[in-house]
């Protein structure tokens, strides 16, 4: 056996049953999840709210939808992405393997209205450095019969502002949200997508 990284020495050897270890390791992880999932659920959502406040303000015309990751959706998501990346998978941590723990959803009416949403984010919430990237770049070379070819929507992960006034909330500054902004038109289409290709 050899080990798979530094940070795991000690905790996972590769051996030649390697998917029965990665089962273990992917029930590790969904355990670490599961600790923390209140504290998802009430980030996405405390996002969701200020952001719908917010939209109101700039009298923007959107739809607004927040979640933690389901537990069965983490584990079929870490099978995949096991069997796509193997060992290496494990050199990382949950939360930099898999950045939609906790996620908020905001589809304008408008395509106009993308860029004033990306500017209330920059505003309103930490940005985390380099996050914002809009999907549909770098898959136009896909072939038109692949579904992920007509993905598109900006996404970017953020972190809440935690007011002097709501300290008790502090622990909610460390987990990131990942937003997606589209259009509501492609977030129907995203949605078709996603359920025919993960469900």
């Amino acid at each position: 056996p050899h080990t798979v990284c530094e940070r795991s020495r000690e905790a996972y050897w590769w051996t030649t049953n390697g998917r029965v270890l990665a089962l273990t390791k992917i029930d590790q992880w969904v355990q670490e999840y599961e600790e923390r999932l209140e504290s998802y659920r009430t980030a996405a959502r405390l996002v969701e709210e200020e952001v719908i406040e917010l939209l109101e303000r700039e009298r923007i015309l959107a739809r607004c939808s927040s979640r933690a990751k389901s537990v069965p959706s983490l584990k079929r998501k870490l099978i995949r992405l096991h069997e796509r990346h193997g060992e290496s998978l494990w050199c990382r941590s949950l939360s930099e393997t898999v950045g939609d723990l906790a996620a908020a959803r905001v589809c304008p009416y408008a395509d106009a209205d993308i860029e004033r949403i990306i500017n209330i984010f920059r505003t309103h919430f930490e940005i985390v450095e380099g996050t914002i990237e809009r999907k549909s770049e770098g898959r136009v070379n896909l072939p038109d019969s692949d579904p992920a070819r007509w993905y598109d929507a900006t996404h970017m992960q953020v972190r809440l502002r935690i007011p002097e006034e709501r300290q008790h909330m502090s622990h909610l500054r460390s987990v990131q949200i990942e937003v997606q902004i589209c259009n509501l038109l492609q977030h129907v289409w995203n949605e078709v997508d996603h359920d025919i290709r993960y469900k």
